[in-house]
């Protein structure tokens, strides 16, 4: 996404999570091929403002949401809270 790639992805697990359906990406049903290929059609025929909108638009939330301050400081709270769940035991 950060790359400028149009995304489809199954709406599960991080697809879902990194993915806005029509904003950043397409979703399709999980284990759904005609699913999956109605997505696809429908992102190759998106006009290329909204393509370019799109690009724009995913490129921004993983600016926003994957940087690495942010990643690091959701490891180390995981780990912190891990650390303070087996201390109490």
């Amino acid at each position: 996404q950060l790359m400028g790639a149009l995304v489809v992805g199954a709406n599960y697990g991080g697809a879902a999570e990194t993915i806005e359906h029509n904003v950043t990406g397409m979703h399709f049903k999980p284990s759904d091929a005609a699913d999956l290929a109605e997505k696809l059609d429908a992102m190759i025929d998106l006009p290329d403002a909204e393509k370019q909108k799109m690009r724009e638009a995913a490129a921004a939330f993983v600016r926003k949401n994957f940087t690495i301050q942010l990643l690091c400081a959701k490891t180390l709270g995981i780990y912190q809270e891990l650390l303070t769940k087996y201390e109490a035991k």
